[in-house]
């Protein structure tokens, strides 16, 4: 398999949009109580690396993502009303796949039913193109997903089940000590190279503790510019009508944009293309609508899937103005998961380990999941000014996100990578 290759200098402004996804699921079990930070020292089986070093849009059916994402987005991405919000369902389905590998009877079985599969065989099928899916490396930009599972070196481990996942989830599995700084040193090196260390100094790390007996990783990492470009020149403040009141913040402005517009019953949506094939899609609910009411909508869970080609559309062309952000959300999951039917997995008492080789009494203590989105003009367009003037006659109108907003990000297939609220752009 050919290197990856390496990743852009971050000293210029040379994206339109970094993103980075981590759900990091800490299992517990009752255990009995090395130098250096390279993750490598610690490795068990290494994660089989993608298809190719391109874009894979293989055939396949994926229409097993709508129901998911319809069931789970509303209970992913909970929180308070006026709080900004992200979550990756393909992340998350992911991480339920891996879920249901290393574990067996009825807490497998709750896990697949959510999945939407019929059995363990379909998931493996499914996370290995849904991983295939989604990769890309390319001049373009980058949209690299990543797998692990950080075991205890006390816990007697099926080494056959860490070659399925290696196999078919692309993960890797290391073994060590938890209390050892060097493991969690470790750690923290494959999370920093799997999402080029973009997390805000501070940010939280999922750390080793007495009686964990694993933690599985998982990461997406999003880097793409965008095909009609912002001129940071147009950038300037404005106002942004946020649920807590007005805030001031800069606005990014193209004067004439032209992208996929949609006008439905709840809110309309526009596109924004990124050179590597994925979109941002930006969704504005109708006046007196908030994105938290939003996400009930049968026509929103639509439009988050590949559904959203079945409404009327159109190519429109706007004046666009987008706020900058720069948004941090950490959650846990274990909130969520019960809800969407999958409690077993947390009971010390019924939860089924055995597949990945754990002692009974083993069980998910949290579930972390961190999501950081920014987004900026990526670089300078040509005399935009003289673009606006021979395009005036053609402009259908203004698309302003100056009040609470969604977005989407998915990819060139249409499979949602990112899903966001953004109910003040300055937090």
């Amino acid at each position: 398999m050919k290197k990856r290759r390496a990743r852009r200098s971050r000293r210029g402004p040379v994206i339109a949009v970094v993103a980075f996804a981590l759900i990091a699921v800490v299992i517990f079990a009752l255990i009995a109580g090395s130098s250096g930070g390279s993750f490598d020292a610690y490795s068990v089986v290494k994660a089989e690396g993608p298809k190719a070093t391109v874009v894979i849009t293989p055939d396949g059916d994926v229409s097993y993502m709508d129901a998911f994402v319809g069931r789970s987005v509303p209970s992913l991405i909970w929180g308070a009303d006026n709080q900004n919000r992200l979550c990756s369902p393909v992340s998350a389905y992911m991480e339920l796949s891996l879920l249901s590998e290393i574990t067996g009877g009825e807490t497998r079985a709750q896990a697949l039913a959510l999945l939407g599969a019929e059995d363990i065989e379909t998931v493996r099928d499914r996370a290995d193109t849904l991983y295939s899916r989604i990769y890309a490396d390319t001049s373009g930009g980058m949209c690299l997903p990543a797998n692990s599972l950080w075991l205890d070196e006390r816990v007697s481990y099926n080494e056959d089940t860490l070659k399925t996942l290696a196999r078919s989830y692309h993960a890797s599995s290391f073994s060590g000590k938890m209390k050892n700084a060097a493991y969690r040193k470790a750690l923290n090196a494959w999370i920093k190279k799997n999402t080029d260390g973009i997390l805000k100094d501070g940010a939280s790390n999922p750390s080793f503790n007495e009686g964990m007996a694993a933690v599985m990783i998982s990461t997406l990492y999003f880097d793409d510019e965008w095909t009609q470009k912002f001129d940071k020149a147009d950038t300037g403040p404005g106002v942004f009508h946020a649920q807590g009141g007005d805030v001031s913040c800069d606005f990014m402005k193209n004067w004439y944009y032209s992208g996929t517009y949609y006008e439905l019953a709840q809110f309309t949506a526009i596109s924004q293309k990124y050179k590597n094939g994925c979109t941002m899609w930006y969704i504005l609910p109708r006046e007196g609508i908030t994105p938290e009411s939003l996400l009930a909508d049968a026509q929103l869970k639509d439009f988050l899937t590949p559904r959203k080609q079945g409404y009327e559309h159109r190519e429109a062309g706007v004046v666009l103005r987008v706020p900058k952000f720069d948004v941090t959300y950490c959650s846990d999951l274990k909130r969520s998961l019960p809800e969407l039917g999958v409690g077993l997995a947390f009971s010390p008492e019924y939860a089924d380990y055995s597949p990945l080789g754990a002692a009974a009494g083993t069980t998910i203590d949290n579930i972390q999941s961190e999501i950081r989105i920014a987004i900026d003009e990526n670089g300078v367009l040509t005399d935009s000014a003289k673009a606006a003037e021979a395009s005036q006659a053609s402009v259908d109108g203004d698309f302003t996100l100056n009040r609470p907003f969604m977005f989407l990000i998915s990819s060139p297939d249409d499979l949602p990578l990112f899903v966001g609220i953004i109910n003040d752009p300055t937090r």
